[in-house]
């Protein structure tokens, strides 16, 4: 994942846990509120990954 991807990945994390309100997630990411809704919805069923796990896959697929 890009560094861009990964920020995304932290922001709807902390949009999820209550720490961020949707209005200030899309200003930060440069989305519409319907758009975090969207990802917020994907990233639910699909269930997030933590930025290690992402860092390691990452780094896996560029070794390989």
């Amino acid at each position: 994942m890009s560094e861009r991807e990964l920020n995304r990945v932290e922001v709807l994390a902390q949009v999820d846990d209550g720490r961020l309100t949707v209005d200030n997630a899309a200003n930060l990411l440069d989305l519409t509120r319907r758009q975090i809704f969207r990802l917020l919805k994907r990233c639910r069923q699909d269930g997030r990954p933590n930025r290690s796990q992402v860092a390691c896959n990452t780094m896996a697929r560029l070794c390989a």
